[in-house]
């Protein structure tokens, strides 16, 4: 019986230590591709050299390549897929020179984005 006891106390603590570790790097994921949207949509509203809006869009695509290998592991898909849709979007406008067209893609992986991050924490909305 006691092993028993330490054994569901092992896993209680694996559970919350790994669920810990998950939301933070949701959180710094999150941030870090909310960071570099809100870079790209300034420079492309104050019209900025169009090949700097193109690295820095490489960049972003890059980035969330790097993080969707992990993020793929506890979050749905099909947010993550709106996410890369959005990025393409993004992308696809830019390179046509459809600008307000990619200003409302930005905005739209934005808002994907921080319902990711508010999905996965740990709040009382959450739980019950």
């Amino acid at each position: 019986m006691k092993r028993e006891i330490i054994i569901c106390f092992v896993i209680i603590i694996a559970v919350v230590i790994l669920n810990i570790i998950t939301i933070n790097y949701t959180k710094e994921s999150v941030q870090s591709l909310k960071v570099e949207l809100s870079r790209i949509k300034e420079d492309i509203e104050q019209e900025k050299d169009i090949n700097l809006v193109n690295e820095k869009i490489t960049n972003l695509k890059n980035n969330w390549e790097e993080r969707y290998k992990k993020l793929a592991y506890y979050i749905e898909h099909d947010e993550l897929e709106k996410v890369h849709l959005y990025i393409v979007g993004i992308d696809s406008n830019v390179n046509s020179d459809e600008y307000s067209q990619a200003i409302g893609e930005l905005d739209k992986c934005d808002y994907i984005l921080e319902h990711i991050e508010d999905k996965y924490s740990l709040s009382f909305k959450n739980i019950f």
